[in-house]
């Protein structure tokens, strides 16, 4: 695991390639999430269908952060990369516990929304992603 630091987030190439590796690993454990759901008839095919789909727009969007890394570089983000990391981090973690079809829906559109958004290399974006996706995942823990 590359070394963690306290300093601005997405502030460089390794930076941005860090928050990709960490939006593909969210997108495994809600693909396999969303798999083993659907087998267990928990939620419905046209629901797994949408999950996948969404889970799928996270991967794109991660693979271009892969290639267009660079572009995607923040100078002044407010939030350190540890921040960014760890709120990507919860989201994992939750994504694993949801019942809730709804609220895995809303946690993967979120993550859409900030994968996109580092995309853009645009502070304002990126912080009101990070704002919804820890809002989500801090409702979630309250409620496991």
């Amino acid at each position: 695991m590359p070394n963690v630091d306290n300093t601005n987030g997405l502030s460089s190439v390794d930076k941005i390639i860090e928050a990709a590796d960490a939006l593909t690993g969210t997108a495994d454990v809600a693909q396999r999430r969303v798999k083993q759901q659907f087998e267990r008839k928990k939620i419905q095919q046209a629901q797994a269908h949408e999950l996948f789909a969404s889970i799928n727009q996270i991967r794109h969007i991660a693979n271009t952060l892969y290639t267009t890394a660079a572009a995607a570089v923040v100078k002044n983000l407010g939030e350190t990369q540890k921040t960014v990391l760890n709120i990507i981090k919860s989201a994992k973690r939750a994504i694993s516990n949801i019942a809730d079809t709804k609220k895995l829906i809303d946690l993967l559109a979120d993550l859409m929304a900030l994968a996109a958004a580092i995309n853009t290399g645009n502070a304002g974006p990126i912080l009101a992603s990070l704002k919804e996706v820890k809002k989500d995942t801090e409702e979630l823990s309250r409620k496991a």
